[in-house]
């Protein structure tokens, strides 16, 4: 496992500093909230892990959802591709 002050040594140390070089992420050093030192995005501040968590719970929490807009999706494009009809 890499230390996380090296894996983090390209990026600005401070959320000001991100803002004014145009970059992605920033890395203090210091643990969030919830305890993950951890790169943080310049946009909203929060923590990569603590980013992963939430998007990872979204996705258990809204399972149902998911599966009936992808079933939808998949109904609309089946219809497109019989009316469209051959290419050639």
């Amino acid at each position: 496992m890499t230390d996380k002050t090296e894996e983090a040594g390209s990026v600005p140390a401070s959320r000001i500093e991100a803002i004014d070089t145009g970059a992605m992420h920033f890395f203090t050093g210091r643990p969030c909230v919830h305890g993950h030192v951890e790169k943080r995005y310049t946009t909203s501040g929060e923590c990569v892990e603590c980013s992963r968590i939430r998007a990872r719970d979204a996705a258990r929490r809204d399972a149902d959802k998911i599966k009936e807009k992808r079933r939808q999706a998949l109904d609309a494009q089946r219809l497109n591709s019989s009316e469209r009809g051959p290419y050639a």
